[in-house]
């Protein structure tokens, strides 16, 4: 990585992130190309997102971080309806924009590639595709690794024409179950819908096991704001829910998964992720569902301006941030507290 330890500090906020192209309030490390690469031992490890204590009466511009406070850990987890990777040059064409928006790993539906499998890209990432039905009309789902985790990959799996699973080992031994899924449209019925979701539980909670799951793809589903009595969906998002909304609800209660997209707040034109063939109609389609929300510091929707593929969905993208010490701690509690 190329490392140029410029700090933009802010007098709006406190948030510490990683940010390479967004125009934003926050305290930045600039990514600057001009420089020459640092040993992966010199590269600072700056916390996402970390909001700062600030002392009343005080003007606080921002802090020493001692390394106590730095995750050694920080991706960027994406998703994306390419609409159609059908040759090498647009597999290409998607590498270098997830590059543009520093994407870790992506999750990728409707590839519509006649060929399934897995391939080392000469850029260095792993491409993994399934195959789809229908002649591969329906479904396609897989991923996208960037280099720098090829070698941390334990697990991947082509569910389905609709569910694809990854899982990655971090540092302390904890792992990221990925899942990378698409549902029916409004074209398909209920029954269709309901086989697709029984399908995506059985995935979520079946083997391989995951320390964290994320699960990130097209829903095809209007979900809202979080109503009374709901626990997993925030108070943020596109107003107006459907019959698909609810059924997605219905299934995040059932495998406490939270929609990470709703705990994050945004105005309207930066939420929707699909528009219609005529650009008359906008909607927010496309979810990150998480068991591990802590870690998120921002889930957020790239504009075309900065990632375009011709496709009629926009990148979804979240940050999360993993102090392995602190998450050990956490996991040892939770297992104590099981045996007893």
């Amino acid at each position: 990585m190329y490392v140029c330890m410029y700090v933009c500090v802010c007098m709006y906020c406190m948030y510490v992130c990683i940010c390479m192209y967004d125009v934003c309030m926050y305290v930045c490390v600039y990514v600057c190309p001009s420089r020459a690469p640092l040993p992966q031992s010199e590269v600072p490890s700056v916390p996402c997102g970390h909001r700062p204590s600030r002392q009343r009466g005080q003007r606080q511009r921002g802090r020493n971080l001692t390394a106590s406070d730095l995750p050694s850990c920080f991706l960027n987890i994406a998703t994306i309806n390419v609409r159609g990777l059908t040759s090498d040059s647009a597999v290409d064409q998607l590498i270098s924009e997830l590059d543009k928006c520093a994407v870790d790993v992506a999750c990728v539906q409707e590839t519509l590639r006649f060929e399934a499998g897995t391939w080392k890209w000469h850029t260095g990432h792993e491409v993994m595709l399934g195959a789809g039905s229908k002649n591969g009309k329906v479904g396609r789902v897989g991923f996208i690794i960037a280099s720098h985790l090829a070698t941390k990959i334990t697990h991947c799996e082509i569910f389905s024409e609709r569910i694809a699973v990854l899982v990655l080992e971090l540092d302390g031994g904890s792992t990221i179950k990925l899942l990378s899924v698409y549902a029916p449209t409004g074209a398909y019925g209920d029954d269709a819908v309901e086989e697709f979701y029984d399908e995506l539980e059985n995935a979520v909670n079946g083997p391989p096991k995951g320390t964290y799951v994320i699960c990130a793809g097209d829903y095809n589903a209007h979900l809202g704001r979080g109503e009374s009595g709901e626990n997993f969906v925030g108070p943020h998002g596109t107003p107006g829910r459907n019959s698909r909304g609810e059924t997605l609800v219905q299934f995040c209660e059932r495998t406490r998964l939270s929609v990470a997209n709703t705990y994050f707040q945004k105005r309207l034109g930066r939420r929707w992720t699909y528009h219609t063939p005529n650009r008359q109609m906008f909607h927010e389609i496309d979810f990150i569902l998480t068991n591990c929300l802590r870690l998120f510091h921002n889930v957020g929707v790239i504009g075309e301006s900065r990632f375009n593929i011709g496709s009629d969905h926009r990148l979804v993208r979240a940050t999360i941030a993993i102090k392995p010490k602190e998450e050990r701690k956490r996991l040892a509690a939770y297992h104590s507290k099981r045996i007893r």
